[in-house]
C-alpha cells in the first residue's frame, strides 16, 4: 500500500511539473501565446475593430477617434490633435463588394495598386510593395514635407485599408516603428 501511494505521489508530481512548470503556452505555430498577444496588441496601441466590414488595426493610444459624418460604417478617422489642421491623421476603411463584384485576385489587387499609383496625385513613391493579397506604399509630396503611408489588404470579397498622413516634422512620432506596427497590424477577419 505504501509503495502504491508513493508511486502515485511521484507520478502526480511529475505530471504537475510538466503541466505547470512552463507558464507559457505555445500556439499552433510554436510561438509563445503571451508573445503573440503582445504582438497583436502591443503596449501603447489600441485595437480598432470594424465588425461590419470585418477588419482590425492597431492605433497609437495618443490618437483621438473622430468618426466621419459620411462613411462611418466602413471606417473611422483618428487625429493627434482635434483642434489642428496640421494634425497627424489616420484613416481606416473597408469594403465587402470585391473587385467589380467578383472576389479579389492577385491580378485585380495589382490592377488596383497600379491605378491608385497613377491617380494618386503627385509626389515620389519612396517605398512600395505589392503582393497577391495586399499592397503598401509610402509617398512624399513634391516638396517633401507631407508623407502618406498606405496599406490595403484583400480577402475574398473583403478589402481593408489604413492610411497615415503626416508632415515630415512628425516623422519621429508616427513614422518608423510606429507606422510599421500600424501597417503590420491591419487584418481582415
Amino acid at each position: 500500500m505504501k509503495k502504491t501511494f508513493f508511486s502515485f505521489v511521484i507520478v502526480t508530481a511529475g505530471l504537475l511539473t510538466i503541466s505547470c512548470g512552463n507558464n507559457k503556452s505555445n500556439g499552433a505555430d510554436g510561438k509563445d501565446s503571451t508573445a503573440v498577444a503582445a504582438e497583436e496588441n502591443p503596449k501603447g496601441f489600441t485595437t480598432y475593430t470594424n465588425e461590419q466590414m470585418g477588419y482590425s488595426v492597431n492605433i497609437p493610444d495618443w490618437m483621438t477617434r473622430q468618426d466621419p459624418t459620411v462613411g462611418a460604417e466602413s471606417g473611422t478617422i483618428f487625429v493627434s490633435d482635434p483642434n489642428s489642421i496640421d494634425a497627424i491623421r489616420i484613416e481606416t476603411s473597408g469594403g465587402n463588394d470585391g473587385s467589380l463584384g467578383d472576389p479579389w485576385t492577385a491580378e485585380s489587387v495589382k490592377r488596383n495598386f497600379e491605378s491608385e499609383k497613377e491617380m494618386g496625385g503627385k509626389g515620389e513613391f519612396v517605398e512600395e510593395e505589392c503582393g497577391d493579397n495586399y499592397y503598401y506604399y509610402k509617398r512624399k509630396s513634391e516638396d517633401g514635407e507631407a508623407i502618406t503611408t498606405k496599406k490595403e489588404v484583400f480577402s475574398g470579397m473583403k478589402r481593408a485599408s489604413v492610411v497615415i498622413y503626416y508632415d515630415n516634422k512628425d516623422a519621429e512620432r508616427i513614422g518608423g516603428d510606429v507606422a510599421k506596427q500600424i501597417m503590420k497590424s491591419l487584418k481582415i477577419k
